[in-house]
């Protein structure tokens, strides 16, 4: 241990106002719950909702709604997360006189990186501060987001510790595993508990390329691909999905890649400031190096 940090005073109203404001919206747009089928049971939800969370849902506004449901969702997730933002960060400033253009470059505590002049009297200057240099941001504080990550992983860990060898995949707030009908988590509708993402089907097949990079296929006939960096359009989804990951899993095959064309790619120039279509060739391929796999699939820690 080399700090240790210590906080006497907490509190349990910080941000409540915000978190309640988009929880409400989240909650409502989710839908009424599977055993919410009468209206006695309907208004007991709303009642146990208030009492448990101190938000009185609006029984109108009850109903699945995956957009406004994304908007709200992203509207927590980001607002933790923005407190845990790196402040190392490129800027862009445009200067249009030689003594301001001389002073962004000779400031020792500057790293330049590119240079160009947009117009004849413009010069733009894409700049970072150096490590040793850098202010402290005002609109972050590492400890909220880290206390943030580190309740939900002592609750996901709590959860995997039950379910051992049966765990296949988890990631910040959710574990995929092969139930037996008698080692299911609870679950419920408030927050710290978990839910069922799949609304009463179930996975039958589950394959794993790697941290974001999964793929299952259900009882009902769905199959599902998720894979960070990717986008799975048509085109992209005919080359890379369920049968193909699959594939390169059960192979154990680390060199076969998948090559991915995307011809109208919307990217940013930010020399010119404007938006774009680029043409973008990626190649996907199986990336696992957490720990040693065995012949059965299951994994050993590296020097067990």
């Amino acid at each position: 241990i080399y700090e240790i940090y210590h906080f006497p005073t907490t509190s349990d109203t910080l941000f409540r106002t915000y978190i309640d404001t988009f929880l409400k919206i989240k909650q409502e747009s989710s839908g009424w719950p599977q055993n919410c089928s009468t209206e006695e049971e309907k208004a007991a939800y709303i009642r146990e909702y208030e009492v448990k969370e101190g938000i009185k849902l609006d029984p109108e506004n009850i109903s699945k709604n995956p957009g406004r449901r994304q908007v709200a969702k992203l509207a927590l997730n980001s607002f933790w997360g923005r407190w845990g933002m790196n402040t190392l960060r490129s800027q862009l400033t445009y200067v249009n006189t030689v003594p301001d253009f001389h002073r962004l470059l000779s400031d020792p505590s500057n790293d330049i990186k590119d240079v160009y002049f947009p117009t004849e009297e413009v010069a733009a200057i894409h700049w970072q501060s150096k490590k040793e240099f850098l202010a402290q941001d005002a609109s972050t504080n590492i400890f909220i987001a880290a206390f943030t990550t580190a309740w939900a992983r002592i609750k996901l860990y709590n959860e995997m510790e039950k379910l051992g060898r049966s765990v296949l995949y988890h990631d910040t707030d959710s574990i995929v595993y092969a139930s037996d009908g008698k080692n299911d988590p609870p679950l419920g509708n408030f927050l710290g508990e978990f839910t069922d993402e799949l609304d009463g089907d179930s996975i039958t097949t589950f394959v794993s390329a790697g941290p974001k990079n999964y793929a299952y296929q259900t009882k009902g006939g769905k199959t599902c691909c998720k894979i960070r960096g990717f986008t799975l359009n048509f085109r992209n989804s005919e080359k890379l999905n369920f049968d193909s990951i699959r594939a390169l899993v059960c192979n154990l095959d680390y060199n076969c890649k998948i090559p991915l064309y995307n011809p109208s790619k919307i990217s940013r120039d930010a020399k010119r400031r404007k938006v774009v279509n680029k043409e973008e060739t990626k190649s996907y391929r199986m990336v696992y190096d957490k720990r040693v796999i065995q012949d059965d699939f299951t994994t050993l820690p590296y020097g067990y």
